[in-house]
């Protein structure tokens, strides 16, 4: 628990769907909802055992965020280990006040735990910046498809010293982002 803002992190089940759907379809705007709705969905549904971590944010036992970290292969990694953090939402009512913020981080840190090496994410640099991505950093890594806003490709390292590519190298997501439309 974050106590300065009242929330509970814990991974999602099967029966928080309907909730997932309600958060991004309050967070996102009416252009963008279906398909990030659809995403965070099929994400929440993929089984634990491929790595994939759903989590929600909840305040007064109500879902009011909800993030997906899920990995990646990175091509001539030399063992180096990744995730890609796609979809993240907050509920209309708990934006702007360090719901996101606090999902991210706990999720970062639980990567970090599992021996993570790098974090990838495609989304608004002043926004992520402040978690530690940089744009620098993820032009080593070249997306599935071919980026509409190619400043949001971005990336972290969460170990001390992971073996970096020194060219660009291809990562590969799971099914659920493994769609053009999505990039």
């Amino acid at each position: 628990m974050i106590d300065d803002l009242d929330l509970e992190f814990r991974e999602s089940e099967a029966e928080d769907l309907k909730a997932i759907r309600g958060v991004h379809h309050s967070a996102f705007p009416e252009d963008e909802r279906g398909s990030v709705i659809r995403l965070a969905v099929e994400l929440a549904r993929t089984p634990p055992e491929t790595g994939t971590l759903s989590l929600l944010a909840e305040r007064d036992d109500r879902v009011v965020g909800h993030v997906v970290f899920s990995p990646v292969r990175i091509e001539k990694s030399g063992g180096l280990e990744g995730y890609i953090l796609a979809p993240l939402g907050v509920s209309s009512e708990a934006q702007g006040g360090g719901v996101g913020s606090a999902l991210v981080r706990h999720g970062l840190a639980r990567l970090k735990s599992q021996g993570i090496d790098v974090v990838l994410v495609y989304g608004d640099p002043r926004y992520y910046g402040r978690f530690g991505f940089e744009a620098g950093l993820g032009e080593r890594f070249t997306a599935p498809y071919p980026l509409q806003y190619s400043f949001g490709w971005q990336a972290m390292t969460l170990a001390d010293d992971p073996p970096l590519p020194a060219r660009p190298v291809r990562i590969h997501c799971v099914e659920a982002l493994d769609d053009p439309a999505m990039w």
